[in-house]
């Protein structure tokens, strides 16, 4: 389990199973969101936390299925049973309005996301958009039933499940970094109690 730094933002795509991640302020986002609509709900709940915190968001996380270079934050189907449109790297512009506010780690919980240099761009791309860390892996991301018990307990709030697969770290400057330790080398990571 990954401890995160508060005040943070979880955004639970409605078609993630759960349980759903809890921070400070999360969200289960509705059916068909759009990228402007997210990009919109964490820059108006980052300005909520500054005003209350007097500190921007210090980790988002984006808890929704993904594939290699896209995510399905509006879910994956629609209601014929076709596939939905994905945010790709050409929709990540609009989270440009965060750059200004200096947020924290974008963390994407999704899988396969950084599988190959498709979607190593893709998370590269919104490092340097919104002007921030991005953590994703390249494989697939599962709650096992322990994990799972854990995340619904009152206990484990502010924590997000351990990564499967290889870990990236993409920043701001365009450096990549394969292989971290989210617990070791992230500095918005709070030292886990248990």
């Amino acid at each position: 389990m990954i401890r995160m730094e508060g005040p943070s933002f979880c955004f639970n795509s409605y078609d993630i199973g759960l349980p759903h991640y809890r921070m400070w302020k999360s969200i289960v986002g509705p059916d068909a969101m759009t990228p402007s609509q997210l990009a919109m709900e964490i820059f108006s709940t980052n300005l909520w936390s500054l005003q209350t915190f007097k500190s921007s968001f210090q980790n988002i996380i984006l808890n929704t299925h993904g594939f290699d270079g896209g995510l399905w934050i509006g879910g994956i189907w629609d209601f014929d049973h076709k596939y939905r449109k994905a945010m790709h790297t050409n929709d990540l512009a609009v989270f440009g309005m965060l750059k200004p506010y200096n947020v924290g780690t974008i963390w994407i919980v999704s899988c396969k996301i950084a599988e190959s240099e498709k979607g190593q761009s893709f998370c590269q791309t919104l490092a340097n958009v919104a002007g921030t860390q991005v953590i994703a892996s390249d494989t697939s991301q599962e709650v096992t039933t322990w994990q799972g018990i854990e995340l619904a307990s009152v206990w484990f709030y502010n924590y997000i499940d351990d990564f499967e697969g290889t870990v990236y770290s993409f920043t701001p400057a365009g450096g990549m970094r394969k292989g971290i330790e989210p617990e070791r080398d992230v500095w918005t990571v709070r030292e886990s109690r248990w």
